[in-house]
């Protein structure tokens, strides 16, 4: 079997997709992850840092990237519509850096246990979000508890 789209780059290290449409041939429902996915789960695998780059429309994340185990590094930017990050974050057992930009409607972070799943991660920023940078305020936000292990943390 050939690997089909992103299989062929087996030394891919860092990537950015993106800016999304909210449909057509350049949505986020119409790429192809196979090959990411395929990538991910090879033993030498070397796809560490991943930007997606989404529209103020869309509402969740895709799914597969819950398969993209080897990142260290993810960054989403642009994800307007999407109010809550899915539990399955916490999967991402090797992410060490995790930044959110312009997620305008975002207010909650994955579970408080699949946050502290999370054992590797050293550094969150987010920058504007304001509804969730209201929730992750350190004397009263309902999102702290799920941040407070973060060794740093830039909430802007």
């Amino acid at each position: 079997m050939t690997p089909k789209g992103f299989g062929f780059l087996t030394n891919l290290r860092e990537l950015e997709i993106g800016p999304f449409s909210d449909e057509g041939d350049s949505s986020i429902d119409e790429l192809d992850w196979t090959g990411l996915i395929m990538i991910s789960y090879s033993s030498s695998s070397t796809l560490r840092q991943l930007t997606l780059v989404g529209s103020p429309h869309i509402e969740s994340l895709p799914d597969q990237l819950q398969y993209l185990t080897s990142l260290t590094c993810l960054s989403l930017q642009g994800f307007g519509g999407i109010e809550a990050l899915p539990d399955w974050l916490g999967n991402l057992a090797y992410l060490e850096w995790l930044e959110l930009w312009k997620c305008k409607k975002l207010r909650y972070l994955p579970s408080v246990d699949a946050m502290r799943r999370l054992t590797k991660l050293r550094y969150l920023r987010v920058n504007i979000c304001p509804l969730l940078k209201e929730r992750c305020n350190l004397q009263s936000g309902p999102e702290w508890p799920k941040i407070s292990h973060i060794p740093e943390r830039r909430i802007v």
